[in-house]
C-alpha cells in the first residue's frame, strides 16, 4: 500500500501556542516550547504523526512547526526561505 501524507503548516503569531499544539497532537514532546511570548522556533521543523482514526493506516499527518509571525528578530519574508 502506498503511503499518503497530509501536510499541515501550523502558522500564527509568536507565542500563541503553535509548538504546544503540535506536542498535544503528537502525544509527546517533539518540539521545544518557550512558555511565554519569547519566540522559541527559529526555523521550520516537521513532525510525522499517524492518523488518529487508524494507527495501522499508511496515511500520516505531517505537522510543520513554523516560526511565529511578527517575531522582531526575524523578518517574515526570511521565514519562507
Amino acid at each position: 500500500m502506498k503511503e499518503i501524507d497530509t501536510l499541515i503548516l501550523v502558522v500564527g503569531q509568536a507565542g500563541v501556542g503553535k509548538s504546544t499544539f503540535i506536542n498535544i497532537v503528537a502525544g509527546r514532546e517533539v518540539t521545544n516550547v518557550s512558555h511565554g511570548l519569547e519566540p522559541c522556533t527559529v526555523e521550520p521543523k516537521y513532525v510525522i504523526c499517524p492518523l488518529p482514526r487508524d494507527p495501522t493506516s499508511p496515511s500520516r499527518i505531517v505537522l510543520v512547526d513554523t516560526p511565529g509571525l511578527n517575531n522582531p528578530d526575524i523578518e517574515d519574508y526570511e521565514k519562507t526561505k
